[in-house]
C-alpha cells in the first residue's frame, strides 16, 4: 500500500511517498461502532516503542494526536522522542525519530526532544511542536524531518524560519489556508506561522494571566493545546488557567467556558470547571472536545457552551466500557474523525483510546 503526502515547506512544495510496511490492507474505511463506548484503539498498555498491530504496538507517554482526511492518526510519542502513525485499522509505524533525545534533521538520523504536539493540514503536511528543542519541525511520510521554525534555543523572537524563537511549545494546529498555530507554552503566547515560515504573535502579552482582549492585550497561562474550526477560529486549552479560550482569525480572545478554578463541574459557560485541560479538538458541527488531564476525563462542549462529561469516571485507570464507566489516566491530546469518534492520547496509560458517541 502506498500513499502520497505533500509537504508544504518554506519556499515550495515537497512531495514524498510513504510505504506502510505493516499495513497490507487495501480497504482504508474504518468500521463504525454504533454503541457509545470507550475501547483501546492501539497500544499494549506497557510503555515501549514497538511498532505493529493494535495490541502489539507500544507507546511511552503519548501526548499529541491528530487525524488526516483519510483517517490516519499521527501521534507525538513524547517519552519515546518519536512520531508515530496509526492506520485506520490500528497498525502502528514509526515515521520519524531514533528514540534518542536530540536535535537533528534528516531521515533515519532525525531526532526530537519531547515532541509534545502534532498537527496535519489539508494537504497532508505534518508539523510537530518539539517542546524540548523549542522548535517546530515538519516531516514527510518517508521520515525526512526539517526544522520549519525555531532554532533549538528557547527565546521569544518573531521572524522567518530559524530566525524565530519559541519557548517550550506544546501544541500545534494547521488551518485550511496553510497557516500553522503554536501554543508557545513557556512564553504564554499563541504564535502564527505562515506557509512560508514567517512567525508572528497572534495573541498574548507574554505575561501570565486570563485577560480577554485583542492580540497582545490578552493573556494566557501555559497554553497547552490548540484546535481550529472551519471558520478559522482557534480554540485554546489554557492549562494554567483551567479555561478554554477562543481566538478569532483577527486575534480577538474570549473565554469560551470555565470558571478559572480547578474542578470538574458540568454546566454552561463559567459555571463549568476543568483541571489541567491538556488537549483540544473541534468537530464539523462546532462541538469542542477536551482532554481534562488532571480529572482523568474527556469533556464535550457544545457550540452553545454547554459542558458535559463525555467519558471517564474521574478515577485513574484503563478500563474500557460504556462512556462514564470507563477510566483514563491523564488523558491529553484528542482528535475527532468524520464519524464523530474521539481518539484520545491516554498519556498515563501509554495507550490510544477511542470513544464512540
Amino acid at each position: 500500500m502506498k500513499r502520497i503526502y505533500p509537504l508544504l515547506l518554506a519556499g515550495g512544495l515537497f512531495i514524498a511517498g510513504c510505504s506502510k510496511k505493516n499495513d497490507t490492507s487495501t480497504n482504508h474505511n474504518i468500521i463504525v461502532q454504533n454503541a457509545p463506548s470507550v475501547t483501546t484503539f492501539a497500544g499494549s498498555g506497557t510503555a515501549g516503542a514497538a511498532d505493529g498491530t493494535k495490541e502489539q504496538a507500544q507507546f511511552s507517554g503519548p501526548t499529541g494526536i491528530a487525524i488526516d482526511a483519510s483517517g490516519f492518526l499521527f501521534i507525538a510519542d513524547k517519552q519515546n522522542n518519536m512520531v508515530r502513525i496509526i492506520s485506520p485499522q490500528g497498525v502502528v509505524n514509526t515515521i520519524a525519530g531514533t528514540g534518542v533525545a536530540g536535535f537533528a534533521d534528516g531521515k533515519d538520523t532525525a531526532k526530537f526532544h519531547f515532541p509534545s504536539g502534532i498537527g496535519v493540514n489539508h494537504i497532508g503536511s505534518v508539523f510537530v511542536a518539539d517542546q524540548g528543542n523549542s522548535a517546530v519541525r515538519a516531516i514527510n511520510t518517508l521520515g525526512i524531518v526539517v526544522t520549519f521554525a525555531g532554532n533549538g534555543s528557547a527565546g521569544l523572537a518573531n521572524g522567518t524560519g530559524t530566525a524565530a524563537q519559541f519557548n517550550l511549545p506544546t501544541g500545534i494546529v494547521a488551518d485550511a489556508a496553510g497557516n500553522v498555530y503554536v501554543a508557545d507554552n513557556g512564553n504564554n503566547l499563541i504564535r502564527k506561522i505562515t506557509s512560508k515560515g514567517v512567525v508572528t504573535t497572534l495573541a498574548g502579552s507574554g505575561v501570565r494571566g486570563a485577560t480577554n482582549g485583542t492580540g497582545i492585550a490578552a493573556s494566557f497561562n501555559q497554553p497547552q493545546a490548540l484546535a481550529v474550526d472551519s471558520a478559522g477560529n482557534i480554540y485554546v486549552a489554557d492549562m494554567g488557567n483551567n479555561l478554554i479560550r477562543k481566538i478569532t482569525a483577527l486575534g480577538v480572545v474570549t473565554t469560551l467556558v470555565g470558571s478559572g478554578s480547578a474542578g470538574s463541574a458540568n454546566g454552561t459557560g463559567a459555571a463549568a470547571s476543568f483541571n489541567g485541560p491538556a488537549g483540544i479538538a473541534v468537530d464539523a458541527g462546532g462541538n469542542v472536545y477536551v482532554g481534562d488531564s488532571n480529572n482523568n476525563l474527556v469533556r464535550k462542549i457544545t457550540k452553545d457552551g454547554v459542558v458535559t462529561t463525555l467519558a471517564g469516571s474521574a478515577t485513574a485507570g484503563k478500563t474500557n466500557g460504556t462512556l462514564t464507566a470507563a477510566t483514563f489516566n491523564s488523558p491529553q491530546g484528542v482528535a475527532v474523525d468524520t464519524y464523530g469518534r474521539v481518539f484520545v492520547a491516554d498519556t498515563g496509560n501509554s495507550l490510544i483510546r477511542m470513544i464512540t458517541q
